[in-house]
């Protein structure tokens, strides 16, 4: 069996560290999955390359534009090398461990998230599960098999203190939230959606989530899609968002 050596290394692209998965990995796992390119058997489809400089097709494409299978004995194969790697579960909990409680936009970046987020929309577009799919998704769900089971109020991760039944201040009226709107052109600042694609009015964001402080600074327009992860990883989005009305100030 191959031994792996799974010392801590320093990325050849940002210079931060990581776990390696591989003797040859040079590039962080963030770093991995940025490069997109497209395949080159005429299909039009994108992938990520994952810094590997002789890939030229999507997985299972090849120059004939030909989608072939792992056969069986193939499979097979590949579970077995899996299955007798001891060090493949130790590196992949130090690479979750890496990744967790992080958005895709702090792994990824704010354009890498949305890149591969319409990518991950590209692959299930026009996707149907079947009714037996969605029984077997709901019965997932249900009771203490939910994640989220019995963790509301003050037991929810992303509580708050109950902020979200606070009132907003009268200044925030519907002539400010128009002057914000118009002021962004009325143009989500984080994905760039206009709000004539959106179906509903450009939501007013609140910067630094206090409801009172209505100055214009501390407000910004967005798509409901990107006013929804705000709700987490709020120091980040305050310092996000902070910098970015600084920027256009100046």
């Amino acid at each position: 069996m191959r031994l792996v050596n799974v010392a801590i290394r320093k990325c050849a692209t940002c210079g931060g560290e990581f776990t390696p998965t591989g003797n040859s990995q040079i590039y962080c796992h963030i770093c991995r999955a940025m490069e997109t390119r497209v395949c080159s058997c005429g299909c039009g489809k994108t992938f990520n390359c994952m810094h590997k400089a002789t890939q030229r097709f999507v997985s299972g494409h090849n120059s004939l534009g030909r989608i072939f299978k792992f056969s069986e004995q193939a499979l097979t194969r590949l579970k077995e090398q899996r299955k007798n790697d001891k060090t493949y579960g130790e590196r992949m909990k130090k690479i979750n461990a890496e990744k967790k409680g992080k958005t895709w936009e702090q792994l990824y970046g704010i354009d890498g998230a949305k890149r591969l987020k319409e990518d991950a929309a590209k692959r299930r577009l026009g996707t149907k599960h079947s009714n037996e799919t969605k029984h077997k998704m709901t019965i997932t769900k249900i009771g203490n098999k939910n994640p989220m089971h019995g963790m509301s109020g003050t037991l929810s991760p992303v509580w708050n203190g109950g902020t979200s039944f606070f009132s907003y201040g009268p200044e925030f009226s519907f002539q400010l939230r128009k002057e914000i709107r118009d002021r962004d052109s009325h143009t989500c600042q984080l994905c760039g959606t206009h709000e004539s694609e959106c179906d509903t009015k450009l939501h007013v964001h609140h910067i630094d989530y206090n409801k009172k402080n209505c100055s214009e600074v501390n407000l910004i327009s967005l798509c409901r899609t990107c006013h929804i992860p705000t709700k987490t990883n709020r120091q980040y989005w305050e310092e996000y968002f902070t910098n970015l009305i600084i920027s256009k100030i100046n």
